[in-house]
This record gives C-alpha cells, structure tokens and sequence, in this order.
C-alpha cells in the first residue's frame, strides 16, 4: 500500500514540475487585455487587375506579452475568394487555433486575383483581416483599387489582331505572348501591360496618338518597388520590314528588352515618327532603326544598355532630345550611340547611305565615350547638324557646328532620373532656332533654346 502511495505522489509531483517548469512564454494567457501588434496599421495592394494574380503582401503578426496566446481563427470578416492567406507553407481562406509564444512572431502572406466585373472605372475595396482569441476580435484593414483590364493572347503563343484594331483608354489592355498586328491604332491615355516576354508585332502600320495630357503607357506589368525600373521584363514592339509611315507621340514606353525595332526596307515609305516620347529600362536596346527613315523629335531616353543604333540605310533626324544613359540596373560595357553605313544583326547584313543629322541633342552617360561610328566605303555616310552636347573623344563630331562635350550638368543626381537642367548647365541658351517651339512637357522655348528636350525653367532652380 505504501509503494502505491508513494508511486501516486511521485506521479503527482511530476505532473506539478512539469507545469511549474513550463516557461512563461509557453503559457497560454486568457487575459482579454491582451493584445496583438502588426507590421502593418493597413495592408495596403497597389491597382489590382482583374484575372491577374497580385504581388505578395507580407505581415508580420507580434505577440508582445510575457505569456502564449492561442490564436481561435484568421480569417476575412467579409468570406471572399479574391484573397488568400498562406501560413506555414499552407494557403486556406482560414486558419484555425495557432498558439502564438509570448515575445514572438508569425509571418502571413497575402495575395490576391480578382475576378473580372466588367467596369471601366476604378472599385475600391476594402475587408478586415480578423484575429480572434481571448473571447474578443483584433482586425487589420485590408484596402486595394480595383481596375478591370482587357486581356489579349496567351503567355507563350501566338495571337492575331483583326487587320485593324483599335485600343481606347477605357481601361488597360494586358498582352500575352507574341501580339501580331496589320494595323494597331491607340487612342491618348491608353495603358498597355505587358506580361512577361511578350511583345507586339506590327506588320503595316503603328499609331500611338498620345497627348501631352493624356500620354500612352507601355511598360511591363510588375511595377512593385523592385521591377519599377526593372529592364528585360518584356520582349519589345517590333515593326516589320514592309511596315510604313509609323506615329509614335506622347507615349511611355518602359522596362523592355527592345523599345522600338526597326529594320525597314529602303523606302521612301519605310518612316517612322517619334515624338514627345520617353524609353527607359531597356536591357539590350531602346531604338533601332536599320534602312529606314527616322524623326525623333523632343524625347528622352534613358537607362538602357545601347540608347539608339542608327544605319545600314536611311535617313534620321534628331531634333531637341535628352539622352542620359545611366545603367545602374547592368553593366555597360559598349557606347550608348552607334551611327553606321553597316549594320549587321545576327546573321543580316545591311549596307546603304545614310544622312544623321543632330540638332539641340545631349548624348550623354556613363562610359568615357559614348559614341561610335563607323563608315564603310560600300556606302555614303553623312553626319551632320549643330548645337549639340555629346561625350565623345571622336573627332569625327568635327563637323558638327557649335557642338560641345562639356558636361551638361542635370538638376538632381541623374540615378533620381530627372534630366532637368541645372542653372549652371553649359545647354541653356545654347541651341538653335528650330520649328519645335515648345519642349517635352508641352513648355514654350525661348528665343534662344535650349539644348535637349527639356526647357530650363528659373523657378525650378527655387
């Protein structure tokens, strides 16, 4: 009899130890006092597109007592599909009866893929992230905009427009794959998003009509802080060899492998026009025109591993733009601007003369020398123009008049990507007279201009 008694009550101290020596953090607190902390005040989407699934949202949940606290649901207040939580590897709508230490944390991740409601205009929605334990319920406001968006081809396939198409600004288009298109017509404040490595391919003709109002945007869809002005994320636009007679105004066109490609055929029809336009974040290159003929007026380009390659034909005329070709996303190891008589690409050869002339450029960036030129005796070639700034030790700029290669000093650190002109900037009041009287932002050029696509402003200096 003994014996068991004193088996029962060694059993019974053991049990005692077991909870006496359980730590603090580990005791589960039923204290409605209790509360939580998060990362975030609110959990806050950048626009959502219907059909397409969101970034992922991180939250960190804190426990901020001395003792566990069990944790009965987290779940929407308002049941929904759009979003979903992940836990522990798992993803569920809810997660039930997770035992939070004391002193401790957990990471949730959110994400979202809406359903597509057919509205033109912006949905704003808003839920509650619930947290109930202790008999009493924390929320975390969960907010986004909502945009509906017109979704074109498949992510790996080809997909053919009618032989001429129209896109609107009635709400964003998404392209997947290689688009392939007659004839493309996009009206001012047009948003186009693409997907990865896909591209638009225009057989005959391309008509961005933008506005100094309303520009047209193209750039990649990820635009979360760290692919904002991330290179290579899509393919490029290509213009094909028979295309002709090509507008491009007031439009932005980001975060590509190709801005615009071109390689015509020789003719008097193979015209491309661009103007007011901006082309950044380009991993191989923002323009290429080979045996054609192009104008590319009041742009800026910037931030891509070749700015522009001109030849092997045609002629181009560049009037009153900005190139600050600063890399910081790869590494440059060729000059920003080529100009030639021959061009080969892959296994295509194009010889044929070719007339540059530059008028109020800079042609600036990071290398020692931006600039190369090459001329074969096969050809012609012809450069010339005046009043512009280029970082080059060439001579072969000798016969460009008043031409400079004095640094043309910007307004803020140039990987800020403002190519405003500062006060002291050798551009100002250094250009000539041309028939393009206002600049890129729509800004009225003095009797003396100045050199690039932006007009120096006094009151920007304040």
């Amino acid at each position: 009899m003994s014996n068991r008694l004193l088996l029962g009550g060694m059993f019974l101290l053991n049990i005692l130890l077991f909870f006496a020596c359980t730590p603090s953090e580990e005791k589960i607190s039923t204290d409605p006092s209790l509360n939580l902390t998060f990362s975030e005040d609110t959990l806050t989407f950048d626009t959502l597109y219907s059909e397409i699934k969101s970034t992922t949202k991180r939250l960190k949940v804190y426990n901020p007592s001395e003792n566990a606290i069990l944790i009965n649901s987290i779940r929407f207040q308002e049941a929904t599909n759009d979003f979903q939580i992940s836990l522990f590897g798992e993803n569920a709508q809810e997660f039930n009866n997770i035992t939070l230490f004391g002193k401790d944390s957990l990471m949730l991740l959110l994400d979202a893929t809406l359903e597509n409601s057919d509205q033109n205009d912006m949905i704003f929605l808003e839920n509650q992230l619930q947290f109930s334990f202790n008999a009493k319920l924390q929320e975390l406001p969960v907010q986004a905009w909502k945009q509906d968006v017109h979704i074109i081809g498949a992510n790996e396939t080809e997909t053919l427009l009618e032989n001429s198409t129209h896109w609107t600004a009635d709400r964003p288009y998404v392209l997947r794959g290689n688009i392939i298109g007659e004839n493309l017509l996009v009206d001012a404040g047009a948003t186009i998003l693409m997907d990865n490595f896909s591209s638009i391919i225009i057989n005959q003709n391309i008509q961005l009509l933008g506005s100094l109002e309303d520009t047209i945007l193209i750039q990649s869809i990820r635009q979360d802080e760290y692919y904002a002005n991330a290179p290579n994320q899509w393919n490029g636009i290509f213009l094909s060899e028979n295309s002709q007679n090509h507008i491009i105004q007031n439009t932005i066109i980001k975060n590509g492998r190709y801005g615009i490609f071109y390689i015509g055929n020789g003719s008097e029809t193979a015209n491309l026009s661009i103007e007011n336009t901006l082309i950044a974040n380009m991993e191989a290159m923002a323009l290429l025109g080979v045996s054609c003929n192009v104008k590319l007026i009041n742009s800026i380009i910037y931030n891509s591993q070749i700015a522009m390659a001109f030849g092997g034909g045609g002629k181009y005329e560049l009037v009153h733009n900005t190139f600050a070709n600063f890399t910081p996303s790869f590494f440059q190891n060729e000059p920003s601007f080529n100009f030639s008589n021959y061009v080969k690409f892959e296994d295509l050869e194009f010889y044929g003369d070719t007339e540059i002339t530059l008028t109020n450029n800079i042609l600036w960036g990071d290398l020692y020398d931006e600039l190369f030129i090459n001329q074969e005796e096969d050809a012609t070639f012809l450069l010339s123009g005046s009043n512009n700034i280029i970082k080059t030790t060439s001579d072969e700029i000798s016969g460009l008049e008043n031409t400079s290669i004095d640094n043309p000093v910007f307004t803020q650190d140039t990987y800020l990507l403002d190519f405003r002109l500062d006060a002291e900037s050798p551009a100002i009041n250094n250009g000539v007279q041309t028939k393009y009287t206002t600049d890129f932002y729509g800004i009225d050029r003095s009797s003396e201009p100045d050199i690039g696509a932006i007009e120096w402003v006094e009151a920007e200096a304040n």
